[in-house]
């Protein structure tokens, strides 16, 4: 039997496994108070009556009523508690053929005892706003970092990219013991806390750590805290891990975690070639510090082009070679209840090989298919630093200082070889760039009277880009447009600088009318300053450099102003929240370049609007709606050409001012404790008018692009979706994903429209059986279509995946995970099958720190893997080499 039908065979015995290891039924009660109204979120536990272990446990809905999953004929002690009230107890047996459901009252306390001791720790509590998971509840004692216990919460998930979602909304911060874990990143948390230390997970919902504020925003953020047991405070905690393998495969890492209430600090160290890199370029871009950009909160913004733009992104799928070093420091420091200081030190440094062949297909008439083979090798060193101090005399004030800086150096080199018609050619592209980033900001929240309160916020940012670019071809480049004298091998080279200044204010001032209703009047401004210097030369060895004149430099600076006021209002009726508001702006643009300057002033009022029905704590309905202006930055107004491939050229146009963007969203949650089910869904349209539409003239292969505004209107529609119930033993999830656009743009001068429709569904099933072996189960479906003029295409993936853990013996553990490919062209009627397999073998006392393990790689040994992408020009498929099959036997020492 082949092996992803294994796959789908074992999927089926999971979902009747259940069935097969002992007949349940659900037991369903009501709690209610002495005079019967209902008690919404009560624990219920029930307890076996022989083992005296929590064999089920639920919550109560809003209507006070639960259901258990229990065993039939089986007798259980049920306790049921609730704040403010007795705790009740009671014998009871789960049998088919009972009656109605049972009543529980709870008598209410009159008085609360000075201390209380606590036999069992519920698995679930509710608290307002605050949802707490007692990690031993759904851990196996398999796991080995917070990651893995995060994937088996209700409503959690846990991408490969280690980035948390709960609910499908994606988690924005992340606190030990409520202190910041390297500014909140989820994913250096995921990867890194030791999962023996994890006590409880905290999710918070509609987080502000700004205490005067609370609760006036908008801002649904979700927050998660994590607690450590008893045994991690006040001490060093973490673990060390050495590996080794033939073929000088290496792994080093080393955590080490100490908490006090006053004083914490974290250290990361870590160096492997083995591709689990512990931080990666995509990381390096990511990290923000936290410092949000002020004035986009007000609907105006410039649109930068990214400082990774053109740097290929290596992960473990889709490279050949990928070695990673990282030392990192993170601190938090309280010497008072008024001052507190954080911050985080970040040095990474690596060196990937990527190598892909690619079919292109362009949108132009005549023979649109190019094969490209590429060669990418990239090293970065970077580091990152941030310290935070705030200041908080009192509940009422918050002050807060901040400082940011971040530094890489990255050294992309590029082997090329093209096929085109009946040409072949040769490239070699060199890229070199030291982005920088240094910024500041200050916020400081006052409330001096009880229904009034001010905010000020303030930032200053200092950017520096500067990539070289050194390019080298057998064929002419661009060979109409650049003058460049005949060679065999064609040496271009090319700098760029480009310089931005950037400052932000923002005042707010809250008037609280009553606790349902209040007033917001906000003040602002922001000003960007941008100067940017190109050159393209021809270079000839034993020869003078070739200028092709002022024509391909670019000399311009930019201005962009912004002056706002806005009000918004809201109130709260009932179960709705309605938020409307609007924001009058006073823009103005200026650049200057070839002698002359461009001035342009314009008002705009841009309205928003937020509505939430809330019937439940457990339920919600959210409605977004925002109109922003987007406007472009320098290196999209200078006029001179600018390489930005082996056969793409970009050109400025001093005419662009903004986009004008409507967003609309729908959202609905549901996190019912009472069902065990959870549910999250997502409905998005995007109207974009007088948007900057990329315009590209081919000439042969070579493209010349710019941007124009388009007449026509874009537009976009995206939903989701994702479940996740449990039943007893095992956990069902299942999501959709789907993406409809519809853009414009123009081609060889002409008016094209492209259409884009991808499709994503997931279904997952999750079992322990016996609590010696956790298995997960799925299948996946992907397909992606592309139509844009004289083009079109479109690419399906079907993966049946599945990933295990069996403790075979008390101090042996096997793991696994599999997935099988199926990537199917239509266009070519291409046909790739591919599997990757990774397994584990782990050997450790129970009670011992040391563990020791062996890990085998890409045990299938597949060589590539298949993906597909599509933008104005050109539609791709790529066959991407990776890392060959390796055996790494390592040791890991915990502290």
């Amino acid at each position: 039997m082949k092996l992803h039908l294994r796959i789908l065979f074992l999927m089926f015995m999971t979902a009747s496994g259940p069935l097969a290891m002992g007949q349940t039924i659900p037991f369903f009660g009501k709690v209610v108070t002495q005079d019967a109204s209902p008690i919404p979120l009560a624990n219920v536990l029930a307890l076996d009556a022989e083992t005296q272990t929590i064999a089920s446990f639920g919550v109560t809905d809003e209507e006070g009523k639960f259901k258990l999953n229990l065993r039939e004929s089986k007798p259980y002690l049920l306790r049921i508690s609730s704040l403010g009230y007795e705790t009740m107890e009671r014998e009871i047996l789960a049998e088919s053929n009972a009656p109605s459901p049972m009543e529980a009252v709870l008598a209410s306390k009159a008085y609360e005892l000075d201390t209380a001791e606590v036999v069992y720790e519920l698995p679930v509590t509710v608290s307002g706003d605050t949802i707490t998971y007692k990690a031993d509840a759904f851990a196996s004692g398999r796991e080995r970092k917070l990651g893995e216990i995060l994937g088996k919460l209700p409503g959690f998930e846990v991408d490969e990219n280690g980035e948390v979602s709960v609910q499908g909304q994606k988690v924005s911060k992340l606190m030990v013991e409520g202190k910041d874990f390297f500014d909140g990143d989820t994913k250096m948390g995921a990867a890194n806390i030791p999962a023996n230390a994890v006590d409880k997970v905290q999710l918070l919902k509609d987080f502000n750590e700004i205490t005067p504020i609370r609760g006036l925003d908008n801002d649904e953020t979700l927050a998660l805290n994590i607690t450590l047991k008893e045994g991690k405070k006040n001490m060093v905690f973490g673990d060390l891990t050495a590996g080794a393998g033939p073929e000088s495969r290496y792994l080093a890492h080393a955590n080490a975690f100490y908490y006090t209430p006053k004083f914490s600090i974290n250290l990361i160290g870590d160096t492997n070639n083995v591709g689990e890199p512990a931080f990666t370029i995509q990381d390096y871009f990511r990290f923000s510090g936290g410092l949000g950009a002020l004035g986009s909160q007000s609907g105006g913004r410039v649109s930068f082009l990214p400082d990774d733009a053109g740097i290929p992104m290596a992960q473990r799928n889709n490279a050949v070679e990928l070695q990673t070093n990282l030392g990192a420091l993170n601190f938090n420091y309280k010497p008072s209840s008024k001052w507190s200081h954080s911050g985080f030190l970040i040095g990474s440094q690596t060196d990937n090989r990527m190598a892909s062949i690619s079919q292109r297909t362009y949108i132009r008439a005549g023979d649109n298919d190019e094969e490209l083979t590429a060669d990418n090798q990239v090293a970065q060193q970077s580091g990152i630093l941030k310290y935070a101090a705030t200041y908080t005399p009192k509940e009422e004030t918050y002050i807060k200082y901040s400082l940011f800086g971040k530094l890489v150096q990255v050294h992309n080199r590029t082997s090329q070889w093209s096929r085109f018609e009946n040409f072949d050619n040769q490239i070699s592209e060199d890229t070199r760039q030291r982005p920088y980033t240094l910024e500041q900001q200050l916020q400081a929240f006052f409330t001096p009277l009880e229904k009034h309160v001010f905010s000020l916020e303030t930032g200053l940012q200092l950017k520096m880009q500067d990539p070289i670019l050194e390019l080298q071809a057998t064929e002419r480049p661009f060979g109409s447009i650049l003058p460049l004298a005949d060679r065999e091998l064609y040496h271009v080279w090319q700098s760029v600088a480009v310089q931005t200044y950037k400052q932000e204010t923002l005042f707010n001032y809250y008037y609280l009318l009553n606790p349902r209703n209040h007033l917001n009047l906000t003040l602002g401004s922001q000003w960007t300053g941008q100067e940017m210097i190109s050159g393209i030369l021809q270079r000839n060895p034993g020869e003078e450099d070739l200028d092709p004149g002022e024509a391909f430099a670019n000399d311009i600076s930019y201005t962009f102003q912004d002056h706002f006021a806005g009000v918004s209002y809201k109130t709260r009726i009932n179960a709705f929240v309605f938020s409307p508001g609007m924001n009058f702006h006073h823009f103005r643009l200026r650049d200057q370049q070839e002698d002359t300057e461009n001035l342009t002033e314009k008002n705009m009022l841009l309205p928003h609007f937020y509505a939430r029905w809330q019937p439940r704590s457990s339920q919600s309905l959210t409605f977004q709606f925002k109109t922003e202006a987007e406007f472009v930055d320098v290196q999209q107004l200078a006029m001179a050409p600018v390489i930005k491939d082996y056969n793409s050229l970009f050109l400025g146009n001093r005419n662009l001012q903004n986009g004008l963007y409507e967003r609309y969203n729908l959202s609905y949650n549901q996190h019912n404790l009472f069902s065990a089910f959870t549910v999250f869904s997502s409905l998005s349209y995007q109207r974009k008018r007088d948007d900057l539409a990329p315009s590209v003239n081919f000439i042969g292969l070579d493209r010349v692009n710019t941007l124009i505004h388009a007449e026509q209107v874009n537009e976009s529609l995206s939903g989701s979706f994702q479940g996740d119930k449990r039943f007893d033993k095992w956990r069902a999830k299942g999501r959709a994903n789907i993406s409809a656009a519809s853009t414009h743009n123009f081609v060889n001068d002409q008016p094209n429209l492209n259409q884009s429709f991808t499709q994503l569904y997931g279904v997952s099933l999750m079992t322990t059986f016996f609590k010696k072996l956790d298995l997960e189960t799925g299948y996946e479906w992907m397909r992606n279509a592309y139509s844009s003029g004289q083009a079109a295409n479109s690419f399906e993936t079907n993966k049946p995946f599945a990933k295990i853990h069996y403790a075979f013996r008390p101090d042996w553990m096997l793991t696994g995970d599999y997935e099988y490919n199926r990537y199917l062209n239509k266009g070519t009627g291409t046909d790739s099958r591919f599997g990757l397999l990774n397994l584990g073998l782990t050997y450790g006392k129970k009670d011992s720190p040391w563990e020791f393990k062996a890990s085998l790689y890409n045990a299938l040994n597949t060589q590539s893997i298949s993906r597909d992408s599509f933008n104005e020009s050109l539609i791709s498929t790529y066959a991407y080499f990776i890392q060959k099959r390796y055996l790494l036997l390592s040791v890991q020492y915990n502290l």
